[in-house]
């Protein structure tokens, strides 16, 4: 990569901020770097490559995926892994923008700007997250910009006064960072997001190497899945393995999100099994359950 630095190097700062933007949508130059390993210490070795333009391969493999190259099909995509928990591995955002411990405040500033984030993951080594800067972390400068914190405002505000005259990512990042796994189910990223009271989670590996960003609005995309795909995985994986011998008396139609089942089955017992189990498809927004016992003999 001796080469590529090189070339890199004789940029103008323009050039080499192009070649970022570049990498985003072509995921050459800094786009695979730390999935292949190949340009890992030259990022950040200056103030010009501590903004980091970032896209990593959902299948976890060192070359680009190209046209002719199958990947593995998400549950939306593939009827037979409908009943399957969509994971955070499949909604989450594989272009990355992740700066460096030693990014300075104007870059971090302009990086949100520019690409329309509001915190960016700081990692170190070959993308080992190690914190995360948010508009948050950057607003005590502002706030404190006309005049100095007197000493009570000081002691109640340590942690504020203190980024408020910091001017790199280490001393600005919130630390350690709030982080989830790729296999980890939407339920669970929604429930931390909740309980951290953040906006987005870095996604990690094993060893803390960074993967992707899972965001709120990540989490709202299987409420995009059409009313006839949701009322299809009902009738397949729910009504079809609970009630084998009566699956073809119950309707299942599905509007807007809101699921409705309909007809008589022969185990009554499982028909609260049948509404929670469907309430339980990613997507489905509410289910109104009117299925009936078959009367007795």
């Amino acid at each position: 990569m001796s080469t590529l630095h090189s070339i890199l190097e004789q940029m103008t700062p323009e050039a080499r901020e192009d070649a970022v933007i570049d990498s985003l949508g072509h995921g050459e130059l800094l786009g695979w770097s730390w999935m292949c390993r190949p340009y890992t210490r030259h990022l950040g070795a200056t103030a010009t490559y501590d903004v980091i333009a970032l896209e990593f391969e959902a299948a976890g493999t060192c070359s680009p995926p190209t046209a002719a190259e199958p990947r593995s099909p998400t549950p939306a995509e593939d009827p037979a892994m409908a009943s399957t928990p969509y994971t955070v591995a499949d909604v989450m955002t594989t272009k990355v923008i992740a700066i460096t411990p030693e990014t300075g405040f104007k870059d971090i500033a302009a990086a949100m700007g520019r690409w329309k984030v509001t915190a960016l993951p700081v990692v170190e080594g070959e993308g080992r997250v190690v914190g995360v800067v948010s508009e948050a972390d950057l607003l005590p400068k502002e706030e404190f910009h006309e005049h100095r914190p007197g000493l009570i405002e000081q002691m109640r505000r340590l942690g504020d006064t203190a980024k408020a005259g910091s001017t790199r990512a280490e001393n600005l990042m919130t630390a350690p960072a709030v982080t989830i796994h790729p296999d980890a189910t939407l339920p669970q990223a929604a429930r931390l997001m909740t309980d951290r009271h953040v906006k987005r989670l870095p996604v990690v590996d094993a060893d803390g190497t960074l993967k992707g960003i899972v965001s709120r609005a990540d989490l709202l995309k299987v409420f995009l899945r059409s009313d006839d795909e949701l009322a299809a995985e009902i009738r397949r994986s729910v009504i079809g393995r609970l009630f084998p011998l009566s699956h073809e008396a119950v309707e299942v139609t599905v509007s807007q999100g809101m699921a409705t089942l309909t007809g008589r089955v022969r185990d009554h017992t499982l028909i609260p099994m049948a509404e929670r189990l469907a309430h339980s498809v990613e997507g489905i927004v509410d289910v109104h359950c009117r299925l009936e016992g078959l009367p007795s003999a």
